[in-house]
């Protein structure tokens, strides 16, 4: 007996371990296995968008007018020089000009007003040479004739250097290379024209602006000239200078006056107190400094000595000697007398100096008065002349720019040298290898697009995680893809493919032991089992089949029951023939139990077909004691019952008989059935308290489902290549 073993394993681990890490990696992985199935499933989608695309290509080659190209390049020279250059020598206003003008002459190749110079010029609205092919007709509108001028002039800036490309395309090689000639020349004589109008309007602008600053400037000197004459001074600074020195002068003379004065007073204090006391006076500076005392002082001082010489040269009582002293004596008596006269001599002398210091103190107020009086005639004065100085400035700039425009009028500030001619036009539409790239391109992408839509409108069932995850279900096994068919009729007529018959290590082989061996270990202890499916064409009867087989291979006294009395299919696949007498013949009292048992040609397996098919087959599952009784019997004779039921969402049979079994296994086709129709299968089931033991995913593509790591990528068990090979190759 084949070792049974179970679909898959699950290492145990630590479910803490690292979780949150585990879940945040699920989330952002990429599931390359799953994108690559979806990809070969879809891989028409892809193949079908290329064919179409590379069809397209070539009737589009085929159609398609050509373009041709003829292209010419231009150098730019500048000659525009600033006014005033920069500390290096050259000019920063030509800096700027070089960067932008390039651009600038880029862009005005392909403005509106050349193309319509070019229209007019050309009389391209009248040319058949120039509208053939190109979409429009003679005579048409001028517009269309710009549009398509616009849209075919394209200029190109060559990075790094003052070269221009400007090319042409059209249908016409002739016409594309007589067209870039046509742009280089009829844009440099618009150039000019512009250059000569704007050059006039700034001329006449500039002309009107110097005559009235010319007005203004000669209205501003004539105020100042008859402010002058007003004042009655040529100069207001000249006479304000002459004031301020003449104000200078008199407050050091006022000074001094008043410094006498205060010592005048001074002295004239000590006067009083020493009045009448020639002595004292005498310590006067004031009084020793009188012209009298000084003379009579000096008198003295000289009688003094005369009279020291004569002792010394005569004895005393000289007669010589007496004269001088009493010459001395009277010298001293005027010298006292002087003295006494002192305070009257200096009160005279405090009064003059009082009131020459009270004159040069009016003088000093008057001429104060006087500053101020001309620094206010000075402010007007500077006003006028400030608004001279400021017409005079507005004035020469003016004059400057008057020049500057003049002298750039009269030269060509661009200079456009032709380098290389208009060149011989070539053709640059279509191209077979860029349009055949464009079309593989655009057929992946609209593929793509494709099965993402058809993969977001997919919502089976495409593995056992995604299947477990959405049911909250056991998957039992999941059965690879193989032909359900035989090529023709078997020794014992039959032409259903059973791979535990006909190749028994094949992958699919080994699946339906699975499926076995996980309801046999079912917590519901049973020897029947139902099996079901949401819809038809999922695989359930082939399930059933194949499932029963296993059951006999394994020694078990097998029945395979087909309940599904609508649409049965057992006999033909096991037989090749229709019309024997089974299950519908035994629930309407046709035939009794013995007479439905079918013999096959495996061994411990025994088959209960539908019988004959009748308008009320399906009223015949309601007799609920005919049921029960047939599964007594059958219970009695055999240690496996297999039941193949109709579709739960087709029609109602399956319901009524699920409440006669534990153990119901839901058949689910992988990649056709919606998620939707088997929920409602599952919510069926439930209403009648019964719940799938197991579910089965039929139908898996090859190498889609990595659970089952045991089989080959060739479709055989694990272990297959040491056993021989069956005589029937499978597809799955």
């Amino acid at each position: 007996m084949p070792h049974e073993t179970s679909s898959h394993e699950t290492a145990p681990h630590d479910p803490h371990h690292h979780g949150g890490q585990e879940e945040e990696a699920k989330a952002f992985a990429i599931d390359y296995r799953k994108l690559w199935e979806t990809t070969k499933k879809f891989l028409w989608v892809i193949i079908l968008y290329i064919i179409a695309a590379v069809v397209g290509a070539v009737v589009y080659l085929s159609n398609a007018t050509p373009i041709y190209r003829s292209f010419a390049k231009i150098k730019v020279e500048q000659r525009v020089m600033a006014a005033t250059p920069n500390v290096t020598g050259s000019s920063l206003e030509e800096d700027l000009r070089g960067l932008e003008m390039l651009q600038t002459i880029q862009l005005g190749f392909v403005s509106r007003s050349l193309m319509q110079r070019m229209v007019e010029r050309l009389n391209l609205a009248k040319r058949q040479d120039f509208v053939r092919s190109t979409g429009l007709e003679i005579d048409s509108e001028q517009e269309n004739f710009v549009i398509y001028m616009l849209g075919n002039t394209k200029t190109e800036l060559i990075q790094g250097t003052r070269l221009l490309t400007v090319s042409f395309e059209h249908p016409d090689p002739q016409v594309a290379q007589e067209m870039v000639n046509s742009l280089i020349r009829e844009y440099v004589a618009l150039e000019g024209e512009q250059r000569l109008t704007a050059a006039s309007v700034n001329l006449s602008y500039l002309i009107e602006e110097k005559k009235s600053l010319e007005d203004k400037l000669e209205q501003s000197r004539k105020k100042l000239i008859e402010y002058t004459r007003k004042l009655g001074s040529i100069s207001v600074d000249g006479e304000m200078n002459i004031i301020a020195s003449q104000l200078i002068e008199l407050n050091s003379r006022l000074a001094v006056a008043k410094a006498e004065r205060i010592k005048f007073e001074s002295d004239y204090e000590q006067i009083q107190a020493k009045k009448g006391n020639p002595a004292a006076l005498l310590e006067i500076a004031s009084v020793a400094q009188l012209p009298e005392v000084a003379n009579l002082r000096n008198q003295i001082n000289s009688l003094t000595t005369e009279i020291s010489k004569t002792q010394q040269r005569y004895r005393a009582g000289n007669p010589a000697t007496q004269q001088l002293e009493s010459q001395l004596g009277s010298t001293r008596e005027a010298l006292d007398a002087e003295l006494l006269r002192a305070p009257e001599t200096l009160a005279q002398t405090l009064d003059v100096a009082r009131r020459t210091e009270a004159a040069l103190q009016k003088a000093t107020d008057e001429q104060e008065k006087r500053v101020i009086e001309t620094k206010a005639l000075s402010i007007e004065s500077d006003k006028l002349k400030g608004e001279i100085d400021a017409d005079n400035i507005s004035y020469q700039a003016v004059l400057r720019k008057l020049n500057e425009e003049t002298s750039q009028a009269r030269s060509q500030p661009v200079f456009i040298q032709v380098v290389d001619s208009a060149s011989p036009a070539f053709r640059v539409k279509p191209q077979p290898v860029q349009t055949f790239a464009v079309a593989l391109f655009g057929a992946i992408f609209a593929s793509g697009l494709t099965i993402l839509v058809l993969a977001g409108l997919d919502t089976s069932f495409k593995s056992v995680d995604d299947l477990e995850a959405t049911l909250g279900l056991q998957v039992a096994a999941a059965i690879p893809m193989y032909e359900t068919k035989l090529g023709k009729e078997n020794s014992e007529g039959s032409r259903a493919a059973i791979p535990l018959r006909d190749d028994p290590y094949s992958a699919a082989s080994e699946a339906y032991r699975t499926l076995r061996a996980s309801l046999m270990l079912s917590e519901d202890e049973s020897h029947r089992i139902l099996v079901t499916s949401a819809v038809p064409e999922e695989g359930k009867s082939t399930t059933s089949l194949n499932l029963a087989v296993a059951m006999a291979g394994r020694g078990a006294r097998t029945l395979l029951v087909e309940a599904d009395l609508r649409k049965p299919v057992f006999e033909e696949r096991l037989f090749g023939t229709q019309g024997k007498r089974g299950l519908a013949d035994y629930l309407s009292d046709k035939a009794d139990f013995h007479a439905v048992l079918q013999p096959t040609n495996i061994e411990n397996l025994t088959l209960v077909s539908a019988g004959k098919v009748s308008k009320n087959s399906g009223e015949l599952v309601l007799r609920r004691q005919r049921v029960e009784k047939f599964f007594e019997l059958a219970s009695k004779e055999f240690d496996q019952i297999i039941v193949d039921s109709a579709p739960l969402l087709a029609v109602s049979d399956t319901l009524t008989l699920a409440k006669q079994f534990k153990i119901i296994a839901l058949v689910v086709r992988s990649h056709r059935t919606p998620r939707r129709l088997v929920r409602r299968a599952v919510d069926l089931l439930k209403r009648v308290k019964r719940r799938p033991s197991a579910v089965a995913l039929s139908a898996v593509p090859p190498g889609s489902d990595y659970y089952y790591y045991g089989y080959s990528q060739n479709g055989r068990a694990y272990g297959a290549e040491r056993q021989p090979a069956a005589g029937q190759e499978d597809k799955g």
